[in-house]
């Protein structure tokens, strides 16, 4: 993936490198050109860029890699996934992660998505050729989970899913909770806006059409309140069927679709609501960020999101794609503001409270790769 993206996994990744670099020397690979890593602001983290396409389509990349492993002497290679079975570990030819173990190189994982058997919402004939793949697969997923020294996981639900689904690896798995953060920061909380906010990147996964559909039902009973949507929009067809639905619906000037933000944090900050409203999630990172930034926040029961908001002190939570429970709950939370006050001020005491924190990823992760190589 573009290590320069704003999806939940990029953003950790550049994270990484920015904090790890004070500990280890960085070797990167990426689908980004060298000149553009070292133009950017981890120039100065990295050591060395290796650039390859967006998908290994053959024995030849996964040789490449290895090879530049080897050359550069790399102590840990550290592979993540978007999904379970990315970097062609669901295939016994030209894994890279398996064949970089068996040149002696110690390999770990973070699989920051666990596919479900089925995915939520597909139809009875996808639903068997999702099964069809994921036991064609099995096999493959096994010996590479085998080969590695551990896979870690961004959430319980994903652990556990894993730990069913591939139960014969399933001592090599364990779980991360990933941030970016700071417990020694101390958010400044200004006034908040009549603003219900997403950030997520626009897919349909991420249910921001649940959301829409949940506030177009309120909308003319809070007439205060606007919805803003924030994050790149990966499916340029989903992204068009939103921005016509709002038209439709008459919400032009409350309903805005704000694009991609490198920093959100003030949109966090201004927000007085917060909804993740997604179909599949791994832990949810924007939702996180919320609860640590005080807003009154609200998710779907999916996922790591149920972790999160596990209390109702904490947050509220709905099933996915139930629109009127949704908006059930965003019109009580509209109306009562001593309602979202309380909300918000537990949320973030909750997110420090389970380690969720930058300082605990990273601490995380620097004595694990120590343990590998036997290192104080």
């Amino acid at each position: 993936m573009p290590i320069f993206d704003q999806g939940g996994v990029e953003v950790l990744a550049r994270e990484m490198v920015r904090r790890l670099s004070t500990k280890w020397a960085i070797y990167l690979t990426s689908v980004d050109s060298g000149e553009a890593v070292a133009a950017s602001d981890l120039g100065d983290c990295v050591e060395d860029h290796l650039e390859l396409p967006k998908r290994l389509l053959n024995g030849e990349d996964s040789e490449r890699v290895l090879a530049w492993a080897l050359e550069s002497k790399i102590d840990v290679f550290h592979f993540h996934l978007g999904g379970t079975l990315d970097w062609r570990t669901s295939r016994f030819d030209a894994c890279p992660l398996t064949m970089i173990s068996a040149a002696g190189i110690p390999v770990v994982s973070t699989c920051h998505s666990s596919l479900p058997l089925v995915n939520s919402g597909s139809s009875p004939l996808e639903a068997v050729r999702q099964v069809a793949a994921r036991v064609r697969s099995w096999p493959a997923k096994v010996r590479n989970l085998k080969a590695i020294c551990w896979e870690a996981y961004v959430s319980q639900s994903d652990l556990s899913r894993a730990r069913r689904m591939y139960f014969p690896a399933r001592r090599q798995m364990r779980l991360i909770y990933h941030s970016r953060l700071d417990d020694e920061s101390q958010p400044e909380y200004g006034c908040r806006q009549d603003t219900i906010l997403c950030v997520a990147t626009i897919v349909r996964h991420k249910g921001q059409h649940v959301l829409l559909d949940a506030f177009s039902k309120i909308a003319e009973r809070v007439p205060t309140w606007n919805l803003e949507f924030v994050g790149r929009i990966a499916d340029r067809a989903y992204g068009d069927q939103l921005l016509t639905a709002i038209t439709e619906r008459g919400l032009v000037a409350r309903v805005r679709i704000a694009g991609a933000k490198t920093d959100p944090s003030s949109d966090f900050r201004a927000a007085a609501i917060y909804v993740q409203p997604s179909l599949r999630e791994g832990l949810g990172l924007s939702l996180q960020e919320a609860m640590f930034y005080g807003c009154a926040c609200v998710g779907t029961e999916v996922g790591g999101i149920p972790e999160l908001l596990d209390h109702p002190s904490v947050g509220r939570v709905f099933q996915a794609g139930d629109t009127a429970q949704l908006a059930e709950l965003l019109e009580s939370l509209c109306i009562n503001s001593a309602e979202r006050a309380q909300l918000g001020s537990r949320a973030r005491l909750s997110v420090v409270e389970k380690g969720m924190t930058v300082q605990r990823m990273i601490g995380t992760y620097d004595r694990l790769y120590r343990e590998i190589l036997g290192v104080p």
